[in-house]
């Protein structure tokens, strides 16, 4: 094995906007490393980076198409796969590969939103070689993500929101049981409670963490007014998901969001 590979491997699991950057730039201000195979930043989107390994995301998105999926047409088909499946074997020697490279030092992350629909293969693929784990999770109000794709990918307001819910279900079937979480609010208000909320407390406590360096002002561009709507809170546990499900079909009908996403096209 490759002596770069960590100790313990933080998975950072979110959806797509949901603050998944913002958490990464607070970790390496903590002193967590993420490799050197980091997508660029985008112009606009992500100023300072998405803090995504190329590599990783390819797999995953290869992950995806071998079911007949992508990151933004995920169906429920995906909580039935079996990754462990031997139709998976070449993809499980990439990722070992990747794996075992390491990301830069053995106080490592990795993120990548697919996470919430790919985590159980990439767990099972740690298993496999000895790599201890831990899992962080950040959430943010739906209607928020909604807005930050319709301004990023065009999407229409109610497919973000099928988007949000889709990943969400993912989040609450493929996390570990006690996996800790925090919210895109949480981290902005307070980076260091946020970390130790989720039971990270970096690889260098001598050295103060720059947090205000790492998450810059005007870094939020969406926020939603606090009230008892549950599209515009983040989104916890079982019986969330279902009233945001609940609340969707309400709003935003199947066929409406269709229509909408056509026109879109």
């Amino acid at each position: 094995m490759s002596g770069r590979q960590p100790v313990k491997l933080l998975f950072v699991v979110g959806m797509h906007r949901s603050g998944t950057s913002a958490l990464c730039a607070a970790l390496q201000a903590a002193g967590f490393s993420f490799g050197d195979k980091l997508l660029a930043a985008q112009a606009g989107v992500n100023e300072e980076g998405v803090w995504e390994d190329a590599d990783v995301v390819a797999l995953n998105d290869a992950l995806l198409n071998a079911v007949n999926n992508t990151w933004y047409t995920p169906d429920e088909s995906l909580g039935d796969v079996d990754w462990s499946a031997g139709q998976f074997a070449h993809h499980r020697r990439a990722a070992v590969d990747i794996l075992q490279r390491g990301f830069g030092g053995p106080q490592a992350a990795v993120k990548d939103p697919r996470f919430c629909l790919t985590l159980p293969f990439w767990l099972g693929c740690c298993v496999e070689i000895g790599i201890s784990v831990r899992v962080c999770v950040i959430g943010r109000a739906p209607v928020e993500i909604a807005r930050s794709l319709e301004k990023r990918d065009g999407f229409p307001l109610g497919y973000g929101l099928r988007l949000v819910a889709a990943y969400q279900r993912g989040v609450e079937s493929n996390i570990p049981p006690g996996t800790p979480r925090t919210t895109f609010d949480e981290l902005l208000a307070d980076p260091a409670a946020a970390l130790a909320q989720l039971e990270l407390d970096g690889s260098n406590p001598s050295q103060e963490p720059d947090f205000k360096g790492a998450l810059r002002a005007g870094l939020r561009h969406h926020k939603a007014v606090p009230d008892d709507d549950i599209l515009s809170n983040p989104i916890s546990g079982e019986s969330e998901l279902l009233r945001l499900e609940q609340a969707l079909e309400e709003r935003y009908p199947s066929g409406t969001t269709l229509r909408d996403f056509a026109r879109a096209l």
